[in-house]
C-alpha cells in the first residue's frame, strides 16, 4: 500500500471517507460499510471511519470491535472513549445525556430543617465524636475518646478520567439529592455536620439561612486534606502575620484574639493532561542587510499535573495565590469521618465549566511562554499559534481546609484566610498612613541624594 501523504492515496480517502459518511447519515449502512472498511485501509492513523463504523450496526459485539480498532488509531479521542466506556458498563447507559439536552434547573423548596448526616459516636459513652485535627482521628467531647481513622493517601489513585464522566447526569445535570443549608446573603451552600449550629456561613459570616429538600446531583469528594491546625494555631499565625511589615499599624496585633474565624472544606478540582499546540513562523537564515525568510512550523508540549481550579464562583484568585501552595501529593482518599464537626461547602462550578477553566489556563501559559521554547535563534516574525490537542485529561474533586475570618479596624472591614495545612495567611492588613508617609519621604529623600551625587560627580 502506497504511503498516506501520497496525493492520490489521500484523494481516494477523503472520497470514500465523505461517501461512507454521508451514506450512514442517509440510513444506507450497507453501502456504507464497504467504504469506510476501504477509507480505514487507505488511513489506519486515523479513527474517524472505524468511529463511524460503529454506527452501521447495532450489534454491542461488532460495535465493540470498531471502536477497539479505533481506539488503537488514535487512543486520545473523547468520542471513541465514550463508546468504549458506555459498552464496556464503565458509566451507566441510562444517565448519558442527549446531545443538545441542557441543565434543568432546581426548583424552589419551602424552607425546612435540615436533615442529620452520619453521626459518629463514641464506642465508650455513645457521645458525638468530631474530628480532632492535631491527633488526626475522632474524638468524644464528653470522655475524651480517641477513635483511629485508616487514612489511605491517594494522590493519584483517585484520578478520574474526564471522558468517563462529562457525558454524565452527575456531571451536569440538578437533582434532587440530600439536605444542605444555603446562605441568604452569598448564595454558598453547605453541609453542615449532626449535632453543630449553623450559625453563620462558614463563607462570609452571615446569620441568615435558607434550609431546602433539594440540590444538585452532586459528585462526591474523592480526596481530601484534613485540618492540620486548630482554632488556637490558626489565630497565632494570624497574629504573627498581622505584625509583620513595616507599614502595618502598631495596636492590630490584638485583633487576632478577637476577629470572626470560621472553619471550612473548600470545593476544589485539579486536572492533569497534555496540551499540544501547533505552531508556525518565518525565520530569516539570511542577515539583516538580505534577509531570507523561511517557513517553520512545528508542535509544542505541555504537561500539566494537579492544576488547582476553585470550586466557587466568587472565590478570589489572589487569596488562593496568596495561602499556596498546598501539599496535593498528601491527600487521603474521602472518608465521611474527617467531616465530622466540620462544615465543607458545596461546589457551584460545575466539572465541565472548571475544565475549561484550566484549558484556558494552560492555553495561555504555553502561548505566553511559546517563543522561547522553539529554541530558534535566528530572528523570528509572524508567530502564531495553530490547533490545540488535549489527551490523557483526568480530574480529582478534593476538599482543602481553610480558615477565614473578618474584622475591622478604624470603620474599614478586612479578610484574611488561613491554609488549614500549612499554617500559611493571606489577606487584608490595614496601613498606618503616617509609617507609609515616611516612607514615601526616606524613598524620596534617598532618589534626591543619589541624584546630587549622580550631578556632582559628572561636573
Amino acid at each position: 500500500m502506497p504511503p498516506f501523504d501520497n496525493s492520490d492515496t489521500t484523494e481516494r480517502y477523503r472520497r470514500m471517507l465523505a461517501a461512507g459518511i454521508g451514506a450512514v447519515k442517509a440510513g444506507d449502512v450497507d453501502t456504507a460499510r464497504p467504504l469506510l472498511l476501504k477509507a480505514a485501509q487507505l488511513h489506519p492513523t486515523d479513527a474517524t471511519p472505524w468511529l463511524w463504523l460503529s454506527a452501521t450496526t447495532q450489534d454491542p459485539a461488532k460495535q465493540h470491535e470498531y471502536l477497539e480498532n479505533a481506539f488503537a488509531a488514535d487512543p486520545n479521542n473523547s468520542a471513541v472513549r465514550r463508546g468504549l466506556a458506555l459498552l464496556s458498563r464503565k458509566m451507566a447507559g441510562e444517565t448519558v445525556l442527549d446531545e443538545g439536552s441542557g441543565i434543568a434547573p432546581a426548583k424552589d423548596a419551602p424552607p425546612q430543617e435540615a436533615e442529620a448526616l452520619q453521626v459518629f459516636l463514641c464506642p465508650r459513652c455513645g457521645g458525638t465524636q468530631v474530628f480532632n485535627p492535631a491527633s488526626q482521628d475522632l474524638l468524644c467531647a464528653h470522655c475524651g475518646t480517641h477513635t483511629a481513622i485508616e487514612g489511605h493517601p491517594a494522590a493519584d489513585q483517585a484520578e478520574q478520567v474526564m471522558d468517563f464522566v462529562l457525558p454524565t447526569e452527575r456531571g451536569h445535570r440538578w437533582a434532587e439529592a440530600q439536605t444542605i443549608l444555603r446562605c441568604e446573603r452569598c448564595g454558598a451552600e453547605t453541609i453542615f455536620p449532626t449535632g453543630s449550629t449553623a450559625e453563620t456561613c462558614p463563607y462570609c459570616g452571615a446569620h441568615q439561612w435558607l434550609a431546602t429538600d433539594e440540590t444538585r446531583a452532586m459528585l462526591d469528594p474523592h480526596v481530601i486534606i484534613p485540618f492540620q491546625m486548630e482554632e488556637a494555631e490558626a489565630r497565632r499565625a494570624i497574629g504573627e502575620w498581622l505584625a509583620q511589615g513595616w507599614t502595618t499599624p502598631d495596636d492590630i496585633t490584638h485583633l487576632a484574639r478577637t476577629l470572626d474565624l470560621r472553619p471550612a472544606y473548600y470545593p476544589f478540582w485539579t486536572f492533569d493532561g497534555t496540551l499540544e499546540m501547533q505552531w508556525s513562523c518565518e525565520v530569516n537564515i539570511g542577515n539583516n542587510k538580505a534577509p531570507v525568510w523561511v517557513p517553520r512550523s512545528g508542535v509544542v508540549h505541555e504537561l500539566f499535573d494537579d492544576l488547582l481550579i476553585p470550586g466557587l464562583k466568587d472565590f478570589p484568585r489572589k487569596v488562593l495565590e496568596r495561602i499556596a501552595p498546598f501539599d496535593l501529593k498528601a491527600v487521603l482518599a474521602f472518608q465521611p469521618a474527617y467531616l465530622a464537626g466540620w462544615p465543607a461547602l458545596t461546589y457551584n462550578i460545575a466539572l465541565s465549566d472548571a475544565s475549561l477553566s484550566a484549558r484556558r489556563q494552560v492555553t495561555r501559559l504555553v502561548r505566553r511562554t511559546l517563543e522561547p521554547r522553539l529554541n530558534i535563534t535566528q530572528d523570528k516574525r509572524n508567530l502564531r499559534t495553530g490547533g490545540i490537542t488535549w489527551s490523557d485529561m483526568t480530574f480529582k474533586y478534593l476538599l482543602l481546609p481553610l480558615w477565614s475570618g473578618t474584622f475591622r479596624y478604624r470603620g474599614k472591614s478586612y479578610s484574611v484566610w488561613v491554609n488549614g495545612q500549612t499554617g500559611k495567611v493571606g489577606g487584608q492588613r490595614p496601613r498606618d498612613r503616617l509609617k507609609v508617609a515616611a516612607w514615601v519621604g526616606i524613598i524620596l529623600l534617598s532618589l534626591a541624594l543619589i541624584a546630587l551625587l549622580a550631578f556632582t560627580l559628572t561636573r
